[in-house]
């Protein structure tokens, strides 16, 4: 289903791109009644109660001894895919696939919400979510694996997962807080992504993950992640799929969903720790965590930093004495006290030679900012953009180079305001750059089949054939001047059924509308590609304009 595909089959003389994978999440949940079995963990976690999932390979999931000494709970869920294997049950009775049908293969642990419904069939209206992870040194993540999509950490709604801790297996070595668009019928297709992490440094070690999320439909959603005490990622806008809003629980443990062939898989192994839900970031404190806490407050108090009585329980006093007792090295003081770095702040504390460094004085951390975040900077955000029509938020999808690098794909996912009458789409949008900075040639094509071939061929260009048969509108373009010009929109809008004319007319007359709405909410500052975010950036501003003859 791949535009860069489509491009190679059309162009003389084009460079081979590689084939766009179509990431398909299809639903990986059982009814309840279908239950194998409720997990007891070691302690209290806060989320409904955990089963292990019905699809995950046979003796897969296990919770043990800790196996590395290190871990912040004395047990640990444990996890495991075999290569070759995958689940011939059905997703539910109705569903019409199984993760053989997919070339899925998963070891992994299921919330069920069903069970108490005491948030109903989903989750609090915003809450945090802590778990530390293990990757043995030898863990198959991106090229070192196969192909496919896995999720280590998600949220779905029976249709898909709409975030997620992800990586694309076979091509990419970044771990990402990914979202997904529902397609229904157990379909979804990537949507925006967020890079959390390099995969190389979260091997060998345990790392300690912290989730805030805030959930909606609209933009007042929000989510945080922390990774080992630092906030490294920061999200604004839709946490839930629109329309699957009432249902929503968490899987953790090795999802590798859509592979070529399952046969191919590498077996991969991980663990899982302190696993807990709780209404403030205080409340992920373990029962471990707390004796670390208790220790630290003992040697605080050792030092001459009074904590009051010793009792394991974050409180303020405990975390100025930890951010001020002593003047430690800014090289290996954390920035701030929680459940990711009281090992840390005890292990500091508990070095002789710390009692001799000078007293420090409590002073508030600065506000934290994340690494990479599509939050814009909101005094400079709409600084010289031209004024919308429509309301509009677009994301990245996937993306592919080619041609020599000279060829760039990227899919936009496009949600509207409902008042301009027009349908969310799917877009991609294709850039040919020979020249580093230069948009030399644009194509764009709609995303979604269409059954009009015929009608369009007239159409100058019209549509375009993707590998697996399916034909696509596509949008042929002139340029004059700053302004590249949809030179066959009046023949589309003619020829096609009248809501894919919408969807042409749309994209043909209010581009500029999705370049600004992207501007505005810092979605442009996620995508892959500098020559995308060129584009978009200059269409926002009027020095580029897209319009229809």
């Amino acid at each position: 289903m791949s535009s860069a595909d489509a491009l190679e089959n059309r162009e003389e003389g084009a460079m081979l791109h590689p084939r766009f994978n179509v990431i398909i999440a299809l639903a990986v949940t059982a009814v309840v009644s279908y239950a194998t079995g409720r997990l007891e963990a070691a302690e209290e976690t806060g989320f409904d109660p955990l089963v292990i999932d019905e699809l995950s390979a046979p003796k897969s999931v296990a919770i043990i001894d800790d196996p590395t000494g290190e871990a912040p709970t004395s047990k640990v869920y444990s996890f495991r895919i075999p290569s070759g294997y995958c689940s011939p049950r059905r997703y539910e009775p109705h569903a019409p696939a199984n993760d053989c049908d997919e070339q899925s293969v998963r070891s992994q642990v299921r919330e069920n919400v069903f069970a108490t419904k005491k948030n109903g069939n989903g989750q609090p209206k915003q809450g945090w979510y802590g778990f530390a992870v293990y990757l043995p040194d030898d863990f198959p993540y991106g090229i070192k694996q196969a192909d496919g999509y896995m999720q280590l950490f998600y949220f779905h709604n029976k249709q898909c997962q709409h975030i997620s801790l992800a990586n694309f297996a076979g091509k990419d070595d970044s771990l990402y807080l990914a979202f997904s668009n529902a397609l229904r019928n157990y379909n979804c297709t990537p949507g925006p992504r967020l890079k959390v992490a390099d995969f190389k440094n979260l091997v060998g070690k345990w790392s300690r993950f912290e989730l805030f999320i805030k959930w909606a439909k609209d933009s007042s959603g929000r989510v945080k992640a922390y990774l080992n005490g630092k906030l490294v990622t920061e999200w604004r806008g839709p946490t839930f799929t629109p329309g699957l809003e009432s249902t929503n629980y968490a899987k953790f443990g090795i999802y590798l969903c859509c592979t070529q062939a399952v046969a191919r898989v590498r077996d991969a192994s991980l663990y899982f720790a302190a696993v807990r839900r709780a209404a403030t970031r205080d409340g992920l404190y373990t029962l471990g965590d707390a004796v670390a806490l208790k220790s630290l407050q003992v040697t605080l108090n050792a030092l001459g930093c009074d904590v009051g009585k010793p009792d394991g329980r974050p409180s303020e006093r405990t975390r100025e004495m930890a951010l001020s007792c002593r003047t430690l090295p800014a090289a290996v003081a954390p920035r701030d006290l929680s459940v990711a770095t009281v090992r840390s702040f005890l292990a500091l504390y508990s070095d002789p030679t710390t009692a001799g460094l000078q007293r420090g004085t409590f002073i508030e951390p600065p506000t934290e900012v994340a690494v990479v975040s599509n939050v814009p900077n909101d005094a400079a955000a709409q600084a010289g953009l031209l004024v919308p029509v429509f309301k509009v938020h677009a994301y990245e999808g996937q993306t592919q180079k080619g041609g020599s690098d000279s060829t760039y794909v990227t899919d936009l996912d496009v949600k509207i305001d409902k008042s301009s009458g027009t349908p969310n789409f799917g877009l991609a949008v294709v850039v040919h750059s020979y020249n580093p900075g230069n948009i030399d040639s644009l194509e764009m094509f709609l995303n979604a089949p269409t059954k009009s071939a015929g009608k369009i061929a007239s159409c100058a260009m019209g549509s375009i054939k993707y590998p697996d048969g399916t034909d696509h509108v596509a949008f042929r373009f002139d340029k004059s001047g700053d302004t590249w010009i949809v030179s066959n929109a009046s023949c589309l809008i003619s020829a096609l059924p009248k809501k894919e004319a919408a969807v042409v007319r749309f994209v043909a007359e209010h581009f500029s509308d999705v370049a600004v709405g992207m501007v505005t909410d810092g979605s442009v500052n996620l995508l892959t590609f500098d020559v995308m975010r060129n584009l978009v950036g200059r269409v926002a501003t009027g020095e580029l304009k897209i319009a229809a003859r």
